[in-house]
Parts: C-alpha cells; sequence; structure tokens
C-alpha cells in the first residue's frame, strides 16, 4: 500500500502519467480547502451575526459578520467547481465581494479598536464599492479588463491591511484590553 509520503513525493522523471495524477488530485485537494474555508466563513458569520442581534451595540460584530459572509462568495469561486451563476457573471460578483470584504474589516478594525468612523471613510468605502461593482459588470465580457480592475482594486486591500497590521500594532504598544 502506498503512504503518504509516496503519494505526494515527487514523481520519477520520465513518469508523466502519475506526475499528472498526482497534480490532479493537488488541485481537487486545493480546491476543495477553499470551499472549505468559505463553508467556514459563512458559519462564523451566522455566529457573529447572532452577536450583533442579541446586542446591537456591538457594530463590530456586525462589520465581522459582513466581511466574513462577502470573503466566503469570494472563496467559493476560487474552490467551486461548478459556478451558481454564469462563469464570467460569478467571476465578476466573487471579485467585487473581496474589497467589499475588505472595507468591513476595515470598518471592524476601526470600531473595535474605539476609532469613530468618520463621514469620509464611510462615504469612500462604499463609492469604491460602487465603482468596483460598476466596472466588473460593465466589463464581465472582457477578462483583460477584469484582471486589470481586480488588480487596481487590491490597492485599497492592501491598505487596509497595513491599516490593520499598524492599528493592532499601536494597540498592543498602549496595552489595550481585548487586542
Amino acid at each position: 500500500p502506498a503512504t503518504v509520503f509516496e503519494f505526494t513525493a515527487v514523481p520519477e522523471t520520465g513518469n508523466k502519467e502519475r506526475a499528472a495524477t498526482i497534480n490532479y488530485l493537488k488541485n481537487i485537494i486545493n480546491l476543495r480547502l477553499y470551499v472549505i474555508l468559505a463553508a467556514l466563513c459563512v458559519f462564523i458569520s451566522f455566529f457573529a451575526f447572532s452577536q450583533f442581534f442579541s446586542n446591537r451595540k456591538e457594530k463590530s460584530q456586525l462589520m465581522y459578520a459582513l466581511s466574513l459572509l462577502f470573503i466566503s462568495v469570494y472563496f467559493y469561486d476560487i474552490g467551486a467547481e461548478h459556478g451558481i451563476l454564469s462563469y464570467l457573471i460569478q467571476r465578476a460578483v466573487a471579485r467585487c465581494c473581496l474589497p467589499i470584504s475588505l472595507g468591513y474589516i476595515l470598518f471592524f478594525i476601526m470600531n473595535y479598536i474605539g476609532k469613530n468612523l468618520s463621514k469620509r471613510v464611510i462615504a469612500a468605502k462604499y463609492l469604491l464599492d460602487a465603482l468596483f461593482i460598476i466596472l466588473y459588470m460593465s466589463l464581465v465580457n472582457n477578462t483583460a479588463a477584469s484582471e486589470t480592475v481586480f488588480l487596481v482594486a487590491l490597492l485599497p486591500i492592501m491598505y487596509v491591511m497595513i491599516y490593520g497590521i499598524v492599528a493592532i500594532i499601536r494597540a498592543q504598544i498602549r496595552h489595550e484590553k481585548d487586542i
């Protein structure tokens, strides 16, 4: 019987069929992980929604739940073998969900560390969301242009990630509780 180490070992040179089989199986496993991750995000988002509905003053729970819900759509698109919508439309919807999700993560971090959400930050998030939705949906049949929009959409995502890291480090330096 084959062991895990034999199964995952790099195939011998010249055995193209075995190499193709191993590559195929690894790809299936990787895709399944994204679907599982999407399911976990949905489950955790329901928990965060329930936390919010039990105490509506906990706005950070609502932001966290919305972020997880949107990112789960993106993860599902990466890992699903068959889409729910047509391929191009599902791809556009999923790619819209990534910046939307990270915008809610920004709101979550700001709310959680006690920063007030300014009207400018809220307006910027929703304007960027609307802009990316319009761009993705209008370019749904133009794959090259959609890829360019996706790359541009990564810029605000990187900003949110850097902001989150800096905010958490600052909170740790100030010895704030619950961070």
